[in-house]
Formats: C-alpha cells, structure tokens, sequence
C-alpha cells in the first residue's frame, strides 16, 4: 500500500504510469480501489462527520432534557405544557421553536412533536399537519405518527406499550448510549457506502472505458480497463474534494479526461507497424 500510495502523484500527470498501468499490470487494479475508498473516506469524514457529529450532540441534549414521560394503560402522558417540540438542526436565520408555538419557520427542515391531547388521526389532516409544521414525528397519546419521503403518513398504534416511567435519568442514560454508539456506527456505514460506492463507479467506469476501447479498436481488455478506471478516479477525486457536494458532472469530465489522457498514452506506445 504504501508503494501505491507512492504513486497517487503520478496519477495526475505521468504518461509512463497509465501506459503502464494498461500495457503491463495484472488484476482489476485492487490497490488503486482502495485508494479510491480511502480518500473519498476522507473526504466524507472531512466534510460531513462534523455535520453529523454535531448532530449526534444536538440528539444527545434534545434526549437528555426530555421530560418525564409516562405509559400507563396503553396511554401516554408527559409532565411538561404541550405540545413539546424537539427540534432538529436548523439554519442560521430560522426562528427558534418553543412549547408554546406549533408553527416552526420556513427553514426549519424538521421536529419532532410530543402532544398526548392530539386525537385526530384523519390522513388528510395528520399529513397537512406535518408538512405545514415540519414534523418528521408525531407522538400522541396511544399513537405514532411518522412522514415517510415527504408525501405519506404512517400511523403506529403505541397503545399495547406496558406500564413504565422514563425519568429524567433514564433519558439522560439514552442520551450517554446516542452519543457512545452514534459516532462509531456512522464511520462503520460511511467505510461500507465508501467500499460500496468507490467499487460500483469503478465498475460502472470501465464498462464506459472499454466501450471506448472497442469502438476505438485498441486491445485492453476488462482488466485494464478497471485499472484505468480506477486510476482516472483518483485525481478525480482528490481535485474535486475542496467542492465536495457540488455538480457530479465535473468530477465525470475530469475523470473522463484521465481516461483519454490514458488511452492516448496506451496508443502512443504501441510499436510502429512497418
């Protein structure tokens, strides 16, 4: 690995490497796979874990400072003035939302709702109720009501839940279990999207080069074409790392550039036909 990694600076300008690269390595090009995972992992983890971690923090405290809430008879109840509203993240300039107002701002992207004396559970009603208050949840007393892809409600009958008393304390030791669990599951799935994805464009791009290949009629086979595909992928990635969530065409045309800077170097070296 650290060879390889030894030459990630070729990959932005040598023409030896790529001619290399298809002419005279074997394998699908595992080592620059992984170099692929490893630096969209980075700027993944640059970009995005803060946003997340932060997150994570804000759920934390949101959970700690929730109030007693109690089940009894397959009913809910809560010792603080309803509807009490959690709410999530919001930009800068959003208005903040308390207990005692049920509308949040505009851009406010979504809230969590305990209200035990809400009854009305028609559809219509429940699904205007959640987008004009930008509800991802609704607790009432014996239900559950969740926004699933902002056009569907779903009802959730919390009525056989047994007896209990989540105090203060109970929630405080949820908040401590979010905040433990949350940060090494999310680097866990970021490793497995990262693996997940970094091969899937790989695979997707070398079916692109080698139709370029034959329509070109030049001799690398699928093999070569992973590794030039993975190849091509990494200064793609590195270069488009600072803009990380801007236009995939842009990292498409750099990596496609690679690609052609490749194939030429690929047919540049082939010996002269007398």
């Amino acid at each position: 690995m650290i060879e390889t990694l030894k030459q990630v600076p070729e990959a932005f300008y040598s023409k030896a490497f790529y001619t290399d690269i298809l002419r005279k390595a074997q394998g699908i090009g595992a080592r620059f796979i992984a170099i692929n995972i490893l630096v969209n992992f980075l700027v993944f983890a640059a970009f995005v874990m803060p946003v997340i971690y932060q997150g994570t923090i804000v759920l934390r405290e949101s959970v700690t400072n929730m109030p007693i809430v109690t089940f009894k008879s397959g009913k809910m109840s809560i010792d603080h003035a309803t509807p009490y509203i959690i709410q999530l993240p919001k930009k800068a300039d959003a208005t903040k939302t308390t207990a005692e107002s049920t509308k949040p701002a505009d851009t406010v992207p979504s809230a969590f709702e305990v209200d035990p004396n809400y009854t009305d559970m028609n559809l219509d009603k429940l699904m205007k109720k959640m987008q004009d208050e930008h509800l991802i949840m609704l607790f009432t007393a014996d239900k559950m009501v969740t926004l699933h892809n902002k056009a569907e409600v779903r009802v959730t009958d919390l009525s056989k839940t047994p007896d209990m008393i989540i105090t203060q304390e109970k929630w405080a030791k949820i908040g401590g279990w979010i905040e433990g669990l949350a940060l090494p599951l999310i680097v866990i799935f970021m490793l497995i999207g990262c693996i997940i994805g970094s091969f899937v464009r790989i695979f997707l791009g070398a079916i692109f080069v080698k139709l370029i290949t034959m329509f070109m009629s030049i001799p690398p086979g699928f093999q070569a074409s992973m590794r030039l595909a993975a190849v091509a992928a990494i200064p793609s990635a590195i270069l488009t790392a600072p803009m990380h969530g801007g236009p995939a065409w842009v990292s498409f045309l750099i990596w496609f550039g690679y690609v052609l800077f490749g194939l030429v170097c690929f047919l540049k070296s082939q010996p002269k036909r007398a």
